[in-house]
C-alpha cells in the first residue's frame, strides 16, 4: 500500500479508528502506525487520545479506541470558531466510540459542512456552508435522535 492511499483515506473521513483502517486496507495494525506515524511527523494526521472505557455505552471495544484526525491545516482549532460556526456543549459525549456518530448525525442537516468533535471538553463546532442560517435547535435535534443532549455554549453550564 502507498502513504499516499492511506493519507487519502484519512482525509476524506477526517477521523478514522485504527480498526477501520485495519479492515480497510487489510493490513495489521503495527504496519500502519509505521505509516502513521510518517503523516504524523509531517503534520497532516494527528493521533487522538485513547478514551477509557465509558460507563454509559456498549459500543466500547479496546481495539476500536484508537483514531487518527486529519489535521486540516496550521491554523486548525478546534477551540477557535469562525463567525458562521455554531458551538455546542454534548453532554452525553464519553468515549471515541460517541464521536463518529455525533459527528455523521450532525453533517447529515442540511446547510452542515462539517462538524468537529472535542472529546475532551464535550464541544462540537459545526462549520456551516454559508448558504444559509441553521436554526441551533435543528442540530439540537439531530443529536437528540441519535440520543445525545446538546445545548449551546452559551447555555451550557460547565461543572
Amino acid at each position: 500500500m502507498i502513504l499516499k492511499e492511506l493519507q487519502n483515506y484519512v482525509l476524506e473521513r477526517h477521523c478514522v479508528s485504527l480498526a477501520d483502517l485495519e479492515q480497510h486496507f487489510r493490513m495489521e495494525g503495527d504496519a500502519l502506525r509505521s505509516m502513521l506515524n510518517k503523516l504524523m511527523k509531517k503534520g497532516r494526521v494527528n493521533k487522538l487520545p485513547i478514551a477509557l472505557r465509558c460507563q454509559s455505552c456498549t459500543s466500547c471495544d479496546r481495539d476500536t479506541l484508537e483514531f487518527y484526525e486529519w489535521n486540516d491545516g496550521a491554523n486548525f482549532s478546534l477551540d477557535r470558531a469562525t463567525p458562521q460556526d455554531i458551538e455546542l456543549y454534548v453532554e452525553d459525549l464519553h468515549c471515541q466510540m460517541c464521536v463518529p456518530t455525533v459527528r455523521e448525525a450532525l453533517q447529515k442537516v442540511s446547510g452542515v459542512k462539517r462538524a468537529k468533535v472535542n472529546l475532551s471538553q464535550k464541544k462540537v463546532t459545526v462549520e456551516t456552508n454559508g448558504d444559509r442560517e441553521i436554526p441551533v435547535d435543528t442540530l439540537i435535534i439531530a443529536l437528540e435522535k441519535t440520543g445525545y443532549r446538546a445545548k449551546p455554549i452559551a447555555a451550557a453550564k460547565f461543572k
